[in-house]
């Protein structure tokens, strides 16, 4: 069942290396006509992940049917939930020998590392991998081809609605401009008990800034603990809780193309962002 896998990573990893400056418009990725013949005869692939959004999804799923000349019957699934859950469920299929997803990516190193030293992924690496293998190293991403590449990276930063009360002239230069006891009862943090990344979020902005300042910033802020960021987006932008920690700045810019009346502040500390690599591999047996 290799074919279809292998191309919808090669699929995956074309929308996602737009990250390192090459776009969908690039030459095609070097798939060999046996492959794509076989996975239209396949008919479908399954993945699972933590980040992709229903619209995106739709997105990807035309723009790779047209790419390998897939017929509209092919048939590409996408299960979205948080990244404990993400693995959790992979880990029980491969526990169990039984596996309906395919392909998965998410925030865990870890988990991947683990999975590829107990061999229950399927060694591949696109033909591409060297288009953007150079900007992953600089960004100190951890792979490990070809057992898993990670095509994607992404880190939380600061948001809050300036149309909020009290938020109209705020500003946040620094991690530290969070330490504001006006934020009390007003601010949202992700949910470190559900999520990987959030958790390597913690564990990095520790090793940056002191063990002190989250625990400092929950006691200042005494912030609402929420796990999915599109929910906590839709509390910023509500004025429910204007100031968030931790939010994706891409899933700000989809808010603000869908409705341009925002008026979302979006930081970039100086002091820098944990990058987050997003391994994917193809899992073995599927």
């Amino acid at each position: 069942m290799r074919t279809w896998r292998s191309i919808l990573w090669m699929g995956l990893a074309c929308v996602a290396i737009a990250a390192a400056a090459v776009t969908l418009t690039s030459p095609a990725w070097a798939a060999d006509a046996k492959l794509i013949e076989a996975a239209k005869q396949e008919g479908e692939v399954h993945y699972i992940d933590a980040l992709i959004q229903p619209k995106t999804h739709a997105l990807l799923e035309r723009a790779f049917r047209k790419k390998y000349g897939l017929p509209d019957s092919f048939k590409v699934t996408h299960t979205l939930r948080g990244t404990g859950e993400v693995v959790a469920s992979v880990q029980q299929e491969i526990k169990a020998g039984q596996h309906t997803y395919d392909l998965v990516t998410v925030g865990a190193p870890g988990f991947f590392k683990a999975a590829a030293k107990d061999g229950h992924f399927l060694p591949y690496v696109p033909t591409e991998w060297k288009r953007y293998e150079a900007a992953v190293k600089r960004g100190g991403v951890e792979v490990d081809p070809p057992n898993w590449i990670a095509p994607v990276a992404y880190a939380f930063v600061p948001v809050w609605n300036k149309k909020c009360p009290g938020f109209a002239n705020v500003q946040i230069k620094s991690w530290k401009d969070m330490l504001n006891p006006a934020f009390r009862g007003k601010a949202i943090i992700g949910d470190v008990r559900k999520s990987f990344t959030y958790a390597a979020t913690w564990a990095g902005m520790e090793a940056a800034l002191g063990k002190d300042f989250l625990p400092k910033y929950v006691e200042l802020t005494q912030p609402v603990i929420v796990f999915r960021t599109e929910e906590s987006l839709q509390k910023v932008m509500s004025c429910e809780y204007p100031i968030q920690l931790w939010q994706l700045a891409g899933r700000v810019y989809q808010r603000a193309q869908e409705d341009q009346t925002l008026d979302l502040g979006v930081a970039a500390p100086s002091e820098g962002l944990v990058l987050l690599g997003v391994p994917m591999a193809i899992l073995k047996g599927a």
